[in-house]
Protein backbone atom coordinates (compact mmCIF):
# COMPACT_ATOMS: atom_id res chain seq x y z
CA UNK A 1 0.00 0.00 0.00
CA UNK A 2 2.73 2.57 0.51
CA UNK A 3 3.83 2.64 -2.96
CA UNK A 4 0.04 3.57 -3.64
CA UNK A 5 -0.42 7.61 -3.73
CA UNK A 6 -3.68 9.21 -2.42
CA UNK A 7 -4.12 12.51 -3.36
CA UNK A 8 -5.12 14.81 -6.74
CA UNK A 9 -2.83 15.08 -9.97
CA UNK A 10 -4.05 15.01 -13.42
CA UNK A 11 -1.37 12.48 -15.53
CA UNK A 12 1.89 12.28 -16.64
CA UNK A 13 0.61 13.35 -20.35
CA UNK A 14 -0.89 16.39 -19.38
CA UNK A 15 -4.03 15.48 -20.47
CA UNK A 16 -6.92 17.69 -19.51
CA UNK A 17 -8.50 20.98 -20.97
CA UNK A 18 -6.05 23.34 -20.14
CA UNK A 19 -3.07 21.24 -21.98
CA UNK A 20 -1.54 23.12 -25.23
CA UNK A 21 -0.22 19.55 -25.93
CA UNK A 22 -3.11 17.71 -26.76
CA UNK A 23 -4.92 17.94 -29.78
CA UNK A 24 -8.63 16.80 -28.77
CA UNK A 25 -10.16 16.31 -32.41
CA UNK A 26 -7.35 13.32 -33.04
CA UNK A 27 -7.16 9.91 -31.33
CA UNK A 28 -4.27 9.99 -28.29
CA UNK A 29 -2.52 6.82 -29.72
CA UNK A 30 0.23 5.28 -27.17
CA UNK A 31 0.95 2.26 -28.69
CA UNK A 32 3.98 1.83 -31.19
CA UNK A 33 0.75 -0.70 -33.38
CA UNK A 34 0.47 1.25 -36.70
CA UNK A 35 -3.49 1.66 -37.75
CA UNK A 36 -4.96 1.88 -34.46
CA UNK A 37 -8.06 4.28 -34.33
CA UNK A 38 -10.47 5.32 -31.76
CA UNK A 39 -13.97 4.78 -31.69
CA UNK A 40 -16.67 5.92 -29.43
CA UNK A 41 -20.67 5.11 -29.29
CA UNK A 42 -23.61 4.37 -27.08
CA UNK A 43 -25.12 0.72 -26.70
CA UNK A 44 -27.88 2.14 -29.13
CA UNK A 45 -25.61 2.07 -32.15
CA UNK A 46 -23.59 -0.92 -31.88
CA UNK A 47 -23.63 -3.44 -34.67
CA UNK A 48 -23.82 -6.94 -33.74
CA UNK A 49 -20.51 -7.60 -35.42
CA UNK A 50 -18.79 -5.00 -32.47
CA UNK A 51 -21.06 -6.71 -29.83
CA UNK A 52 -19.68 -10.28 -31.08
CA UNK A 53 -16.20 -8.96 -30.90
CA UNK A 54 -16.77 -6.97 -26.87
CA UNK A 55 -17.76 -10.87 -26.09
CA UNK A 56 -15.19 -12.73 -27.37
CA UNK A 57 -12.69 -10.25 -25.78
CA UNK A 58 -14.83 -10.09 -22.59
CA UNK A 59 -15.15 -14.34 -22.66
CA UNK A 60 -11.28 -14.48 -22.83
CA UNK A 61 -10.57 -11.73 -19.81
CA UNK A 62 -13.07 -13.42 -17.38
CA UNK A 63 -11.22 -14.36 -13.96
CA UNK A 64 -12.50 -18.08 -14.87
CA UNK A 65 -10.41 -18.04 -17.95
CA UNK A 66 -7.22 -16.66 -15.81
CA UNK A 67 -8.14 -13.08 -16.34
CA UNK A 68 -9.60 -10.00 -14.28
CA UNK A 69 -13.07 -9.21 -15.52
CA UNK A 70 -15.65 -10.27 -12.95
CA UNK A 71 -18.69 -8.94 -15.03
CA UNK A 72 -19.53 -12.19 -16.99
CA UNK A 73 -22.49 -10.89 -19.48
CA UNK A 74 -21.21 -7.80 -21.76
CA UNK A 75 -25.03 -7.51 -22.51
CA UNK A 76 -25.57 -6.07 -18.94
CA UNK A 77 -22.37 -4.31 -18.88
CA UNK A 78 -23.75 -2.74 -21.62
CA UNK A 79 -27.23 -1.98 -20.76
CA UNK A 80 -25.64 0.12 -17.79
CA UNK A 81 -22.90 2.01 -19.65
CA UNK A 82 -23.56 5.86 -21.24
CA UNK A 83 -20.45 5.12 -23.60
CA UNK A 84 -18.71 2.54 -25.10
CA UNK A 85 -15.18 3.44 -26.34
CA UNK A 86 -13.17 0.80 -29.08
CA UNK A 87 -9.80 0.47 -29.94
CA UNK A 88 -9.76 -1.15 -33.65
CA UNK A 89 -6.51 -2.56 -35.11
CA UNK A 90 -7.22 -2.30 -38.50
CA UNK A 91 -10.80 -3.67 -39.14
CA UNK A 92 -10.97 -5.36 -35.60
CA UNK A 93 -11.99 -4.65 -32.05
CA UNK A 94 -8.57 -5.44 -30.08
CA UNK A 95 -9.77 -3.62 -26.79
CA UNK A 96 -13.07 -1.79 -24.82
CA UNK A 97 -14.19 0.10 -22.37
CA UNK A 98 -17.59 0.98 -20.97
CA UNK A 99 -18.29 4.21 -18.95
CA UNK A 100 -21.47 5.19 -17.15
CA UNK A 101 -22.42 9.45 -16.01
CA UNK A 102 -22.56 9.17 -12.06
CA UNK A 103 -25.33 11.73 -12.26
CA UNK A 104 -27.63 9.20 -14.25
CA UNK A 105 -27.85 7.22 -10.75
CA UNK A 106 -29.35 8.09 -7.50
CA UNK A 107 -27.39 8.01 -4.35
CA UNK A 108 -29.07 4.40 -3.62
CA UNK A 109 -27.83 3.28 -6.79
CA UNK A 110 -23.38 3.98 -6.22
CA UNK A 111 -23.98 3.50 -2.33
CA UNK A 112 -24.74 -0.11 -3.06
CA UNK A 113 -21.87 -0.68 -5.55
CA UNK A 114 -19.48 1.81 -2.93
CA UNK A 115 -20.62 1.08 0.52
CA UNK A 116 -19.19 3.51 2.84
CA UNK A 117 -17.12 4.34 0.66
CA UNK A 118 -19.47 6.32 -0.55
CA UNK A 119 -20.69 8.32 2.26
CA UNK A 120 -17.04 9.67 2.90
CA UNK A 121 -15.79 10.62 -0.76
CA UNK A 122 -17.96 9.82 -3.43
CA UNK A 123 -21.22 12.47 -3.05
CA UNK A 124 -19.60 15.32 -4.45
CA UNK A 125 -18.57 12.83 -7.88
CA UNK A 126 -22.68 12.34 -7.75
CA UNK A 127 -23.11 16.30 -8.26
CA UNK A 128 -20.52 17.00 -10.92
CA UNK A 129 -22.55 17.32 -13.83
CA UNK A 130 -20.02 15.61 -16.62
CA UNK A 131 -17.66 12.85 -14.08
CA UNK A 132 -18.02 9.49 -14.95
CA UNK A 133 -17.75 5.77 -13.88
CA UNK A 134 -15.14 3.47 -15.87
CA UNK A 135 -17.59 0.60 -15.82
CA UNK A 136 -14.82 -1.71 -17.81
CA UNK A 137 -12.00 -1.80 -19.37
CA UNK A 138 -10.06 -5.24 -21.33
CA UNK A 139 -8.22 -5.65 -24.27
CA UNK A 140 -7.75 -8.59 -26.38
CA UNK A 141 -5.06 -11.20 -24.95
CA UNK A 142 -3.31 -10.82 -28.18
CA UNK A 143 -3.05 -6.84 -27.40
CA UNK A 144 -1.95 -6.89 -23.85
CA UNK A 145 1.15 -5.29 -23.23
CA UNK A 146 1.53 -3.53 -26.20
CA UNK A 147 -0.25 -0.12 -24.97
CA UNK A 148 -3.70 -0.53 -26.38
CA UNK A 149 -4.95 -0.25 -22.45
CA UNK A 150 -3.41 3.07 -22.10
CA UNK A 151 -4.96 4.41 -25.47
CA UNK A 152 -7.98 3.61 -24.53
CA UNK A 153 -7.55 5.36 -21.11
CA UNK A 154 -5.78 8.26 -22.53
CA UNK A 155 -8.94 8.65 -24.93
CA UNK A 156 -11.45 8.23 -21.70
CA UNK A 157 -9.59 10.87 -20.15
CA UNK A 158 -9.79 13.26 -23.10
CA UNK A 159 -12.49 12.76 -24.80
CA UNK A 160 -15.47 11.35 -22.40
CA UNK A 161 -14.98 13.70 -19.01
CA UNK A 162 -12.69 15.68 -17.09
CA UNK A 163 -13.75 13.86 -13.88
CA UNK A 164 -13.18 10.00 -13.87
CA UNK A 165 -13.50 7.30 -10.91
CA UNK A 166 -13.14 3.80 -10.97
CA UNK A 167 -13.43 0.40 -9.05
CA UNK A 168 -10.02 -1.50 -9.46
CA UNK A 169 -9.48 -4.62 -7.19
CA UNK A 170 -6.62 -4.56 -5.40
CA UNK A 171 -5.37 -7.80 -7.07
CA UNK A 172 -5.82 -6.82 -10.67
CA UNK A 173 -2.16 -5.36 -10.47
CA UNK A 174 -2.35 -4.29 -14.54
CA UNK A 175 -5.26 -1.98 -13.96
CA UNK A 176 -3.27 -0.43 -10.93
CA UNK A 177 -0.29 0.42 -13.19
CA UNK A 178 -2.64 1.58 -15.59
CA UNK A 179 -3.99 3.81 -13.47
CA UNK A 180 -0.70 5.11 -11.77
CA UNK A 181 0.99 5.64 -14.72
CA UNK A 182 -1.84 8.27 -15.63
CA UNK A 183 -1.88 9.88 -12.39
CA UNK A 184 -4.91 8.44 -10.91
CA UNK A 185 -5.11 8.17 -6.92
CA UNK A 186 -6.95 6.71 -4.54
CA UNK A 187 -9.94 8.36 -2.95
CA UNK A 188 -10.67 5.18 -0.83
CA UNK A 189 -10.75 1.87 -0.41
CA UNK A 190 -13.97 -0.66 -0.98
CA UNK A 191 -14.11 -3.91 1.19
CA UNK A 192 -17.59 -6.03 0.73
CA UNK A 193 -18.70 -9.64 1.41
CA UNK A 194 -19.84 -10.27 -1.50
CA UNK A 195 -19.34 -8.52 -5.36
CA UNK A 196 -20.21 -9.97 -8.51
CA UNK A 197 -20.20 -13.76 -7.35
CA UNK A 198 -16.06 -12.88 -5.65
CA UNK A 199 -16.49 -13.17 -1.37
CA UNK A 200 -14.49 -10.76 0.31
CA UNK A 201 -13.60 -8.70 -2.55
CA UNK A 202 -11.45 -5.69 -1.81
CA UNK A 203 -10.88 -2.70 -4.25
CA UNK A 204 -9.15 0.71 -4.91
CA UNK A 205 -11.46 3.64 -5.96
CA UNK A 206 -9.32 5.59 -8.32
CA UNK A 207 -10.19 9.16 -9.26
CA UNK A 208 -7.81 11.73 -11.41
CA UNK A 209 -9.31 14.71 -9.48
CA UNK A 210 -10.23 15.80 -6.48
CA UNK A 211 -13.79 17.24 -6.48
CA UNK A 212 -13.22 19.81 -3.85
CA UNK A 213 -10.47 21.17 -5.64
CA UNK A 214 -13.21 21.82 -8.03
CA UNK A 215 -15.88 24.13 -8.94
CA UNK A 216 -18.90 22.94 -9.60
CA UNK A 217 -20.54 25.45 -11.32
CA UNK A 218 -17.53 25.27 -14.25
CA UNK A 219 -18.64 23.19 -17.66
Amino acid sequence: MNELKYGCSFGKMGFGKSSKNVDFNKDIILTNLDNIRICLSNKATLTKEQLDNINIITEENLKTNGGTLLVPNPINALNDSDIVVMCYHNDSIIGYAMLKYLNQHNYEYWERIFGDVYDNNLKDYIEYENAMYIYQIAVAKAYQNKGIGRTIMGNIIVKCSPVLISNVSVKNEASIRLHQWFNFNIIGECNRALFYGEMNYKSYIFSNRILKNIDLNSK
